[in-house]
């Protein structure tokens, strides 16, 4: 029991020392520097380390939390698009759609919208339009989702592959100047 008080007050008196030791160089360093600045940034980096930066500062940690919030924000921003993307499928599939044609952006591939209404036959009740790029090879016509649109007007653009792209044969500035060309009803407002 007696060793084990012993090195006890070893460590806790070997802590202190070095606090100690510690304080009196900071106070020394902090009186013989004329630019405190070094002693500023090295208890900054001494808060970083800790846990405790200070506001504004460019720790590693505070980079990797802004880094993970900025991952976490596109991940959300990339589900929901695919959330419509896969309503827009299953919207086509269930067939309650009523289709506008729109403009054709190029020889071959035009712009289509379906719209899902609350009442079909006197199509009242905006529920969601989805906008398509519709490329015209002979029978199959696939589709590649540009957008959707919910009940409120707001507009959702959706992202797309490399895949979408090559097989639209445009690049994403003009699938993005397409956009405006979508036939929404009611227009874009």
């Amino acid at each position: 029991m007696t060793a084990i008080k012993r090195m006890l007050g070893t460590a806790i008196g070997f802590v202190m020392v070095l606090v100690f030791t510690g304080a009196i160089a900071a106070l020394v360093l902090s009186l013989a520097l004329p630019n405190k600045a070094i002693l500023r940034d090295a208890i900054g980096e001494l808060r970083c380390l800790s846990g405790y930066p200070l506001t504004g500062s460019t720790c590693a940690q505070d980079q990797i939390r802004q880094a993970d919030a900025a991952t976490a924000a596109a991940n959300r921003q990339r589900a929901a698009a695919e959330a419509a993307r896969q309503a827009a499928e299953d919207a086509l599939v269930s067939g309650d759609l009523e289709f506008a044609q729109g403009p054709e952006l190029k020889y071959g591939v035009s712009l289509v919208v379906g719209t899902i209404y609350q009442d079909a036959v006197t199509q009242s009740g905006l529920v969601r339009s989805f906008c398509w790029a519709i490329v015209d090879s002979g029978g199959l016509d696939p589709r590649v989702g540009v957008a959707t649109r919910d009940a409120t007007g707001a507009i959702t653009v959706l992202d797309l592959s490399d895949t979408d792209l090559a097989l639209l044969e445009l690049d994403a500035g003009e699938v993005s100047a397409a956009l405006a060309s979508c036939p929404w009803p009611g227009g874009t407002t």
